[in-house]
């Protein structure tokens, strides 16, 4: 199965890393990088990903924002939480909003890969923790 990722993200140096790491696997291609919430929404739309990378904090439209609208949307899209902060808040806002998984920035690569693969198993919610 190949997974098509649209990655969600306000820095350009985030969508550049997560986009040269997940365009080293077979299964996975990035269709396209969004700047905001907003964006996002209308990528969605017209790439058809099967994963939306979500950063929950970015200008214009919340990642948290977009999630919800994207989930009544667009249910089959899988939605991963991406965020350098891992406060409660945060994480049950993503998650309630209809994301599937949420990752922390800064762990290590196949936790996201692993979350992106798991994306197959219906409303899988998932905090994957630093450890």
């Amino acid at each position: 199965m190949r997974h098509r990722v649209l990655i969600a993200d306000d820095s350009k140096s985030i969508q550049a890393l997560l986009t040269r790491m997940l365009q080293q696997e077979d299964d996975i291609e990035v269709v396209g990088c969004a700047q905001n919430g907003e964006d996002a929404i209308e990528m969605a739309d017209e790439l058809k990903p099967d994963v939306v990378i979500m950063d929950l904090l970015m200008p214009v439209m919340t990642g948290i924002a977009a999630t919800k609208i994207l989930s009544d949307k667009f249910p089959s899209i899988k939605i991963i939480g991406h965020s350098m902060s891992s406060r409660s808040m945060l994480v049950k806002g993503i998650l309630g909003a209809g994301a599937s998984a949420f990752i922390v920035k800064d762990q290590s690569p196949d936790a996201l890969l692993t979350a992106i693969r798991k994306t197959g198993k219906p409303k899988e919610a998932a905090f994957l923790s630093l450890e």
